[in-house]
């Protein structure tokens, strides 16, 4: 029996933009950039990630990198969502977050709506970049 390679790739079927499509093994990650009030990338930002509805806090940052996550944030970029973040989501499912980020006497405080299209995670709202303030 003969299988195609690219058959290795796809794992189940999902449906985005109304179109049958393969679901991919890739980890999709959703990031944000945090710059500082000059307009600098910030490093070393703590970001909580909040479900709004539930209150339910989501370590993802932490889940994909560990305990060093927000000392990385050199180039300002930094992980708030991720597949397998929140289990058991259903397709066409969203989740409204709220992201609080805080270094020394500066924060932000922004919403963002995640949605899931079977497959994976995606932004359905919110800015890619905040300032913080």
């Amino acid at each position: 029996m003969i299988f195609s390679i690219p058959a290795l790739f796809f794992m189940y079927s999902c449906t985005t933009s109304g179109l049958e499509t393969p679901c991919t093994l890739e980890q999709r990650v959703l990031n944000m950039t945090i710059l500082t009030p000059d307009g600098e990338p910030a490093d070393s930002v703590e970001i909580v990630v909040s479900n709004k509805e539930t209150g339910e806090s989501y370590q993802t940052c932490k889940k994909l990198y560990g305990d060093d996550c927000y000392k990385d944030g050199a180039d300002g970029t930094y992980a708030i969502f991720a597949d397998g973040v929140e289990e058991g989501l259903d397709k066409g499912e969203k989740i409204f977050t709220e992201v609080v980020g805080k270094k020394e006497d500066l924060s932000f405080n922004q919403d963002y709506t995640v949605g899931y299209d079977g497959c994976h995670v995606y932004k359905a709202a919110g800015p890619d970049t905040v300032s913080l303030k």
